[in-house]
This record gives structure tokens, C-alpha cells and sequence, in this order.
């Protein structure tokens, strides 16, 4: 083999390294992941993780005291421009939300820290992020 061909070679095979490198880093890195944390001394039930436009993404039926929900989701199906939000109703019915992700587009890749640390009389939930 000549001297040019084992530098085409060699070329073709870098780019080849560099490309799947790139392409595993994408998948590894796609997504948002979220972690709800629940510091207060009561299990939390019924929380919903939805995109503000694309509805629902998770429902998470319940959180024990002092344990945490993790989960990453995947930003490929967004559409457009989007925001993420958890959802509860307190003990009379009434809906909250709280902005998680204040902008998001397709692809786009974070994390989001959700603390729960108290919840008043009425179920409504005091929560802060990180």
C-alpha cells in the first residue's frame, strides 16, 4: 500500500472515530432530566410533569418523605417552543402549577433540580428549584 493511501486511509478511519464519538455524546447529553425532591414529612401523590403546549409528559403517583423522583425526558418530541411544569391540585381541588423549564426547544439537553419543603393546610406545596 502507498505511502497516500495509508494516509486516506487513516483520514477516512479518524473521521469515522470522531463522527461516532460525536453521535454518542448527542444521545448521552439529549434530554432534560428532572429530580423532584420531597423534604417534607408527608407522602406526595399525584403530580403531573407537562410541557406548557405538548400536555402531559409524566404523572408521578406519589413521593415518600425524604425520597426523590428522577426521570429525564426526552426533548426530541418537542415542537417549537416549549416550557415544562409540574401540576397539582390541593386538598380543594384547585390547580397549581410551577415553571420547571422556562424555555426549551427541540434537542435541548439540562437538569432541574425540584425541592419540596413544605406543604400548608390546604395541600398547597411550597417549592423551590435548584
Amino acid at each position: 500500500m502507498s505511502e497516500i493511501n495509508k494516509i486516506i486511509v487513516s483520514i477516512g478511519i479518524g473521521l469515522v472515530i470522531v463522527l461516532t464519538a460525536l453521535n454518542l455524546i448527542e444521545k448521552l447529553n439529549d434530554g432534560y432530566k428532572l429530580s423532584i425532591t420531597n423534604k417534607t414529612d408527608s407522602t406526595i401523590t399525584d403530580l403531573e410533569i407537562r410541557y406548557k403546549v405538548g400536555g402531559i409528559i409524566k404523572t408521578v403517583s406519589k413521593i415518600e418523605p425524604n425520597k426523590s423522583w428522577k426521570e429525564k425526558i426526552d426533548t426530541k418530541k418537542v415542537q417549537g417552543e416549549d416550557s415544562i411544569f409540574l401540576i397539582y391540585k390541593d386538598k380543594k381541588g384547585n390547580i397549581h402549577d410551577k415553571c420547571l423549564v422556562g424555555y426549551l426547544e427541540h434537542g435541548y439537553s439540562g437538569q432541574a433540580y425540584v425541592i419540596i419543603n413544605q406543604i400548608d393546610e390546604n395541600g398547597k406545596l411550597d417549592i423551590s428549584l435548584e
